[in-house]
C-alpha cells in the first residue's frame, strides 16, 4: 500500500507520508486492506506492474551518482531527478535514530 499524492515524498500539508509494507499478501488482501480506510489515498500495487521497494538512503545516493555517470534516456533522467528531490527533500530529517 503506498500513499497517493502529487508523485512527492510529502502530501499537500508538507509532512512527509508513510507507507505499509507487507510482505506475502495475495491481490484480495492487499485490495481489501487498502478499501478498509477510505479517508486515505492507499492504493493496492500490482507486483507484476510495478517495482516497489523500500531502498535506504545510502542505496539512493549511490543509484544518483550512477545515474549522474553515465548518458540516460527520458526515464533515467526522470529516475535521477526523483532520487535528487527526495534526498534534497529528506535531508532535513535524518538524524541518528534513521542512520541504521
Amino acid at each position: 500500500m503506498t500513499g497517493a499524492g502529487d508523485g512527492g515524498d510529502e502530501d499537500r500539508s508538507g509532512k512527509l507520508y508513510w507507507s505499509v509494507d507487507i510482505p506475502g499478501l495475495t491481490q484480495e488482501q492487499a485490495e481489501a486492506l487498502a478499501s478498509r480506510f477510505p479517508g486515505l489515498p492507499g492504493t493496492a500495487v500490482d507486483p507484476r506492474q510495478w517495482f516497489t521497494v523500500h531502498i535506504d538512503r545510502e542505496t539512493v545516493e549511490v543509484l544518483k551518482r550512477a545515474l549522474e555517470s553515465v548518458e540516460v534516456d527520458s526515464v533515467g533522467t526522470g529516475l535521477r531527478e526523483i532520487a535528487e528531490d527526495w534526498l534534497d527533500s529528506t535531508r532535513g530529517y535524518m538524524n541518528e535514530d534513521c542512520k541504521d
